[in-house]
């Protein structure tokens, strides 16, 4: 029987994480090869890695499917500066969230995400912000099915 197991990271996961963040990495490469580029090193570097477990204000899950990291999330607390003008506020930023292509459909985004918002009670705090390229049509309906909707547009433009 297949087994999805959703936990905090811990430091033995990186060699496993690795090929996930790569996947995703490479997606995004593919799609926006303007923006981000494909490598041959390790997707993030261990240091990222150790600074995400360490840090109370992140939460790094990963998803195990039968022993091995098939999908992961990373999240960091933010806060809003001490300027006039803003609403004191503490809120999540999902940063990142992928699951391996060959165990997509199977609810572990879902799970992730269950996760997470789970996690953000706990702290406290009321919101999650996540930002998603526009050309990732499957995760805007992914996160739109879990009740996510845009409060931001951010534009570009390219200058010949």
């Amino acid at each position: 029987m297949d087994m999805t197991n959703i936990r905090v990271a811990r430091r033995d996961d990186y060699e496993g994480l690795c090929p996930v963040i790569r996947e995703l990495d490479g997606f995004h490469a593919g799609a926006l090869p303007h923006f981000f580029r494909p490598f041959d090193e390790p997707a993030r570097p261990l240091e990222w890695f150790i600074d995400m477990l360490e840090n109370p204000e992140s939460l790094l899950l990963v998803a195990e499917h039968d022993g091995m990291i098939a999908g992961f999330l990373s999240a960091l607390v933010r806060h809003n500066p001490d300027l006039p003008m803003f609403v004191p506020r503490r809120w999540l930023v999902v940063d990142n969230v992928a699951v391996l292509n060959a165990y997509r459909r199977m609810g572990i985004g879902q799970a992730l995400m269950h996760e997470v918002h789970a996690w953000a009670h706990e702290q406290g705090l009321a919101e999650i912000e996540l930002s998603v390229w526009e050309f990732n049509e499957d995760a805007i309906a992914f996160y739109e099915k879990l009740g996510y909707t845009t409060i931001v547009r951010r534009l570009w433009k390219g200058i010949e």
